[in-house]
């Protein structure tokens, strides 16, 4: 059976908690950043001198584009 989220559209969420504010969210909405293997941010949460850091997560493309 394949996991679908609240719209229906087939699509999986990835809810995901921030390293450094503990927020849940979907990174596929809001931009991220992954700071390790599993574990990602908030790229507002992490300090602007170590952006160059991590890895900027590539947002969900929208069925309407």
């Amino acid at each position: 059976m394949e996991k679908k989220n609240v719209k229906g559209d087939g699509k999986m969420a990835h809810n995901v908690k921030c390293k450094f504010c503990d927020e849940t969210f979907n990174r596929d909405i809001v931009q991220a950043v992954k700071v390790s293997a599993r574990r990602y941010a908030h790229l507002r949460c992490v300090p602007e001198e170590d952006r160059d850091k991590y890895e900027l997560v590539p947002l969900a493309e929208s069925k309407d584009e």
